[in-house]
């Protein structure tokens, strides 16, 4: 019988354990800090180096060879990197033997004490990349044999030489780690129990021989517990599920189920919002002491090894239900390894001490190798059009079905979120081959003003230079510089948008990352082959493009939310589902610390992330080639019911929430369709007798341009610019300087095309971004102008965006809008309002219709000073401002109008309708267009009805000004 625990149980012996590689003086974290050479850890240089003559090594006789000639607990290995390998020992070695083990032929080398390192002359520095295919089997046997590479430096001639160490705890590949079975072999997930001493090695190393006393009733991040809650909340919470799957009552104490059964998670923002949590004592003397909670533990490990004795000997029958158990016990540590070395790692270096048994990297002789390192030929890639699944079948509501209670073997469990499976067609983008960097990252931070104030939480400032952190104490931003910077969602947003690109989809880097990533068995970073990032390698032509990211979760733009056919959870209640807020994002990839199990099953996520959480990457996608991102279009229509009696409160809270969403993927369906059956001005006007309906657009354009007195010199932001028709005519119109704003990059590219074309590219220019968070991205008093062109509609709430705008405009400077509003009549309890309102925000893209009374108490409510308003359409006009979409030809006014309103007559509907089918079909237009497209037959006839009852209006005009004071 397997031992309950895989460490000692005395205190002493846990915390006081002499070892050479067990903990780091400070001499050495200094050492580390500053970019030098680390002196005084022999394993860092092998005593004896083996010779073998095949670039194939075998893990037996890599096991065996360590157990026979490995000294001061390390061994030199030397095998060929290349198919023709010349012969040569560029070491000085005292001895040489010839020798044979397993049938592998190999000389061994006792080295010269003074030169156990290769002559620099010998090294090649951009040879080693672990996920290169050789290079990978060597990785793969070392993890067999128990062993992990310290070092692997590349040879001129054609070999590589590795320093090898057996540590505290290792992990195989999945594919070579079978799952839990009675009978024959299983190609299941469920853990074995050696599994599970494997997880609680490496468990027992973090909080019993890297947190030292004296830090565990702290909190090294203020939003989280203290670290001793998480010692006592893994076995809490084994012990709970267990009792739930097999019945019992819990292990003692059996207080430790009020205190320790559930972490906080806080939203980052708003840190008095907690999801539900134990009540924790406040002071430290109330807390069990470290000796009490490790006693516990080896009574509920005690309590999962009898289970699996049970098992074995049938005294218990496997079902779904407890093998779901064991798998969902075995990952929420895993989970928890992870994130709370993300803790931890705010003390490395001054709290929290180095892993024992792992050796220190020798910094300056790696980052050589990583600065040397190749690049890609070219720095992105078009991926997709592609069909891909996302999730698996595995579904916990299943577990209790008749026939299926013990369908155990071959089924593959995962947590509720990862079920049902969904299939998703991806448009082609072009993606970033490898994820932002530090070095990249930094540039950007101190071209915004090097704030030290806001740096990502793995960035520290020490000693008047920026560090990057590790579990070994920060090291100097040269040595980290090509690793994948670890930050908020927030910054690397912003980043993205800065260089014209966005976060890619859950479903786009899935894609990405099932194309090009190698995973553990391929080399990659994870499983603790390092206790710290890499340089990323993926893009190299060498190897089809396949690498890795360098051990780092990666950011999407997805929303952490439900989807059809999810059955939340009952074991572990409320693991999703009280985090589909809004406040939390998918994440995809693994890090250097998820361990294989979690790492190679694809269809795994992490716990929920609240987007402010500072540890995690992106890998920047702009679209490939117009811009629009794959499946929004064809989510559009999701964000409404179809069915209005079904409409509810939390329906328009989701729309509100994710209106960056609900707008992009309805102007990347409709962009065109606009410009086909309007103009490159995506508004109304008022009508003249015998006016062309394009100068009606103009006059509307330089109306609000003279009703806001812009001139030349003036710089003026236009928000919302769609393609930018207004932008370009009002700066002919005032010889202004005009900045576009727009957060689809579609309409981006279509308006910098268009204005490039008619010469007005220095006057006239164009960025992406978010107008709720425009203070972010142009800071306060910057314009002398601003104007939004019915495209404020589109916000969350007026306050929010007239909020933003009234703070970036200079003292004294004007904001003009023509707003799209119900009118004060409108009552939403009166059901044929309510659909009306409802049909236009469908056909759209407005998240919520409001009244117009609620813009002009926006307005100064954030405190401009409105100079002038009108609504515009309650003006006694002989030609309504809707009648082009009436459809009605013989209201047109001049000739080519008639094909302008024939588009919306029944018979210009019909010849759209199956053109866009037919092109869509083709795929000339993105899938979802054409739905859409119908979207905007409904708007069209809501809006003639809005008119034609007075209860709506697109041109409510507003001039307001900022007080000078």
């Amino acid at each position: 019988m397997l031992s309950p625990s895989s460490s000692s149980s005395s205190l002493d012996s846990v915390f006081d354990r002499p070892n050479s590689r067990a903990t780091t003086p400070s001499s050495v974290l200094s050492s580390l800090s500053s970019h030098k050479s680390i002196g005084g850890i022999a394993s860092q240089t092998p005593v004896t180096c083996l010779f073998v003559q095949s670039a194939t090594v075998d893990a037996d006789f890599l096991t065996l060879a360590f157990n026979t000639y490995s000294q001061e607990g390390c061994l030199g290995l030397c095998v060929p990197n290349d198919p023709n390998p010349r012969n040569i020992l560029p070491f000085s070695d005292r001895k040489k033997t010839d020798a044979t083990l397993k049938g592998q032929a190999f000389r061994v080398s006792i080295l010269d004490a003074n030169q156990r390192s290769p002559r620099q002359e010998d090294v090649d520095l951009s040879t080693s990349i672990s996920t290169f295919p050789n290079v990978a089997q060597h990785f793969k046997a070392f993890s067999l044999a128990g062993l992990r590479a310290v070092t692997s430096t590349p040879l001129v001639g054609g070999y590589i030489v590795y320093t090898l160490e057996r540590p505290p705890f290792n992990y195989t590949p999945l594919s070579m780690t079978p799952g839990f079975t009675l009978s024959k072999p299983s190609g299941g997930n469920v853990p074995t129990l050696e599994e599970w001493t494997n997880v609680w090695a490496t468990w027992d190393l973090i909080t019993l021989q890297m947190i030292p006393r004296e830090m565990l009733y702290q909190k090294p991040i203020d939003l989280r517990h203290k670290c001793l809650f998480y010692i006592g909340h893994i076995p809490t919470f084994l012990d709970m599920l267990l009792c739930k799957a097999i019945g019992g009552s819990a292990s003692e104490p059996q207080y430790f189920w009020n205190i320790f059964e559930r972490g906080i998670d806080p939203h980052v923002d708003d840190p008095d919002h907690c999801h539900s949590h134990s009540e924790v004592p406040e002071k430290d003397e109330d807390w069990p002491i470290l000796e009490t909670i490790v006693s516990f533990r080896d009574r509920v490990r005690s309590r999962l090894v009898e289970l699996y004795n049970d098992l074995q000997t049938g005294k218990r029958r496997l079902t779904r239900n407890i093998a779901r158990t064991l798998v969902m016990t075995i990952e929420h540590e895993g989970f928890h390894i992870e994130t709370l070395l993300y803790m931890l790692i705010q003390r490395a270096g001054f709290g929290t001490l180095p892993p024992p048994g792992f050796t220190a990297p020798p910094w300056e002789m790696i980052a050589q190798q990583w600065d040397a390192a190749p690049a890609p030929s070219t720095s992105t890639i078009v991926v997709g059009p592609a069909t891909i699944l996302l999730g698996h079948q595995d579904s916990e509501g299943d577990d209790a079905i008749p026939g299926a209670v013990e369908d155990v073997d071959n089924h593959v469990f995962g947590w509720d979120n990862e079920s049902p499976e969904r299939k998703f067609e991806v448009a082609a983008f072009r993606a970033e081959w490898r994820p932002i960097t530090n070095n990249e990252f930094q540039a950007f931070w101190r071209a915004q003003g090097a704030d030290c104030s806001r740096i990502p939480g793995s960035w520290v400032y020490e000693d008047g230079e920026m560090k990057v952190r590790t579990m070994y104490g920060p090291v100097s931003m040269e040595i980290a510089r090509h690793w994948p910077v670890l930050t908020s969602y927030d910054d690397l947003l912003v980043y993205a948008q800065s260089k014209g690109g966005r976060l890619p989809t859950e479903a786009e880097l899935r894609l990405f990352l099932d194309s090009y990533e190698v995973g553990y068995e391929g080399g990659s970073n994870t499983g603790f082959r390092n206790w710290h990032p890499v340089p990323a390698t993926t893009g190299l032509e060498c190897n089809n493009g396949r690498g890795s990211n360098g051990g780092v979760w990666e950011w999407t733009s997805t929303l952490f939310d439900t989807h059809e056919g999810l059955s939340p959870t009952n074991l572990f209640t409320g693991y999703s589902t009280d985090f589909f807020d809004t406040k939390h994002h998918v994440v995809l990839g693994a890090s250097y610390a998820t361990i294989p199990r979690l790492a190679s099953r694809r269809t795994s996520l992490p716990f929920p992330l609240s987007f402010n959480t500072p540890y995690y990457t992106v890998k920047m996608a702009t679209s490939s080639a117009d811009g629009r991102v794959g499946n929004r279009i064809e989510n559009y229509n999701g964000f409404w019911k179809e069915d209005l009696g079904r409409e509810d409160d939390g329906a328009m809270e989701k729309r509100l929430d994710s209106y960056t969403e609900v707008v992009n993927g309805y102007y990347d369906g409709a962009t065109e369709l606009y410009e086909y059956g309007w103009a490159q001005s995506f508004h109304f006007s008022r009508f003249y007798k015998g006016e062309s309906f394009h100068a009606s657009l103009a006059r509307h354009e330089h109306y609000l341009a003279a009703q806001m007195g812009l001139r030349p010199g003036m710089r003026v932001l236009d928000v919302g610019c769609g393609v930018g028709g207004p932008a370009r005519e009002i700066a002919q119109f005032s010889d202004a300087t005009i900045i576009g704003l727009n957060n689809n990059q579609f309409q981006i590219n279509r308006a910098r095309k268009y204005t490039a074309r008619a010469g007005l590219e220095k006057q006239v220019t164009f960025v992406k971004g978010d107008f709720m968070k425009l203070v972010e991205q142009f800071g306060e008093n910057s314009f002398d102008a601003v104007y939004a062109i019915e495209a404020t509609c589109h916000a969350p709430s007026w306050e929010g965006v007239y909020g933003q705008i009234f703070k970036i405009l200079k003292p004294g400077g004007v904001f003009g809008v023509y707003e799209w509003c119900m009118a004060d009549e409108w009552d939403p309890s009166v059901p044929e309002h309510k659909r009306l309102a409802h049909e236009i925000e469908l056909g759209n893209g407005i998240p919520e219709m409001r009244p117009l009374r609620m813009a002009r108490e926006a307005l100064k409510t954030v405190g401009f000073t409105v100079e002038h308003e009108e609504d515009l359409a309650a003006r006694p006009d002989p030609i309504p401002w809707y009648y082009p979409l009436e459809g009605d030809i013989f209201k047109a006014q001049t000739f080519w109008d008639y094909f302008t309103v024939w588009r919306m007559s029944w018979s210009g509907k019909l010849v759209t309708h199956n053109a866009v089918r037919l092109l869509e079909w083709v795929g000339l237009v993105p899938k979802g267009t054409h739905s859409v497209g119908e979207s905007l037959k409904v708007a069209a006839d809501a809006l003639v009805k809005g008119g034609q009852t007075k209860l709506f209006t697109p041109m409510y005009l507003a001039i307001g000004r900022k007080p000078t004071n």
